[in-house]
């Protein structure tokens, strides 16, 4: 009995004595990691000494760009998602902070149905507000929210309803509406809008965008260009889509200060009006335009309508030269006193080498195959 204790005292000393060992080797390894967690700690990410300045740039430029605007606009990006401005918010706690502080970053919103999960439809109130006093670029496609009512739960007036609370900060306006309620309007003072683009089918809400002083840049189809209201004399640039032919004259004669113009015309072949009725107008200070039309259309002296004595660049499709395109083009520079320097004809049929021995003086003549 007295051996057994004496080896127990033993083996006591023995497990105490490495217990001071573990217990040093304990210490000096929490030393070593204080020491690790220290300096890990002092360090910064060199990415994370920018200034605020330099980040918010950084992060402004994240967002796409419209190619062509002046000055540019953001393109709108998906609400949710990679491209989404939100994807800044989940980096790091300093990064969300910079990134709700900058407005600009909310700036351009598309409020379309399908970037829209149910889950989140409120998401569309919180971006706007984040924008704080910025001037606004909105896309609103209602195409989307019909052929998803059911599923996502509004319709599109209720969302003309989110964003026309904000219209005194609109500054571009790009609005898509098929089966909206004819009940609905969008009206109101609209003090920053300077580009509007809209699409209507079929039934339409009032639109009144004649309290809009700046606006000088409008997109339009045949169903928006018929049932708008608006300065048309304020435009310099005007872009119809999907119109027939006669039915352009009128908006570009009361359009009278254009500088940039664009037809996109269809239906010619069953347009008998344009070539039975007079139409011409005059535009004294447009320098571009541009005339597009199906493949499948007559030949029709659309250029034979305009007087333009500032145009300095044409794009047009041959066959709305008529039947001698060559003629055609030579009397319209006759008849507006013109100089054109940039020249471009699709869907040519004459050979190039006429062209260019008619129109020496043309600086850069363009000549395409294509429609």
């Amino acid at each position: 009995m007295l051996e057994a204790l004496a080896a127990d005292r033993a083996r006591l000393t023995e497990l105490e004595c490495q217990i001071s060992d573990l217990e040093r080797s304990l210490a000096a390894l929490k030393s070593d990691k204080s020491a690790v967690q220290k300096r890990l700690t002092s360090y910064t990410y060199p990415v994370l000494t920018l200034p605020n300045e330099i980040v918010s740039e950084i992060f402004v430029r994240f967002l796409p760009r419209l190619s062509g605007d002046s000055p540019p606009y953001s393109d709108c990006p998906p609400l949710v998602g990679r491209f989404s401005p939100i994807i800044l918010t989940r980096i790091c706690r300093q990064w969300r902070e910079t990134a709700l502080a900058i407005p600009e970053l909310w700036r351009a919103v598309s409020l379309c149905a399908k970037d829209i999960p149910p889950s989140v439809t409120d998401i569309r109130k919180i971006w706007l507000r984040r924008a704080g006093v910025c001037p606004l670029h909105i896309q609103v496609d209602d195409f989307f929210v019909s052929s998803r009512a059911q599923k996502v739960g509004f319709r599109g007036e209720e969302l003309l309803a989110v964003i026309l609370p904000y219209r005194e900060r609109w500054e571009h306006i790009q609005l898509s509406l098929e089966r909206c309620d004819p009940q609905a309007a969008v009206d109101g003072p609209m003090p920053l809008l300077r580009k509007l683009v809209l699409s209507v089918q079929d039934l339409s809400p009032r639109l009144d965008f004649s309290d809009a002083p700046l606006l000088r840049s409008v997109d339009l189809d045949k169903g928006a260009a018929r049932n708008i209201k608006l300065s048309w004399d304020r435009l310099t640039s005007l872009r119809l889509i999907n119109i027939w032919p006669h039915n352009c004259i009128p908006y570009l004669r009361m359009a009278t200060n254009l500088v940039q113009c664009e037809l996109d015309m269809y239906a010619l072949n069953r347009d008998t009006s344009f070539h039975t009725t007079p139409y011409h107008v005059t535009l004294p200070s447009l320098r571009s335009l541009t005339i597009k039309a199906s493949r499948d259309i007559t030949r029709i002296d659309v250029l034979g309508c305009f007087t333009l004595p500032a145009i300095s660049r044409l794009d047009i499709c041959e066959l709305l030269l008529q039947s001698d395109p060559i003629d055609s083009l030579k009397s319209f520079i006759t008849r507006s006193g013109c100089e054109l320097h940039h020249v471009r004809i699709t869907g040519r049929r004459i050979r190039a080498s006429e062209y260019h021995d008619a129109f020496p003086s043309i600086q850069e003549l363009v000549l395409s195959d294509r429609f």
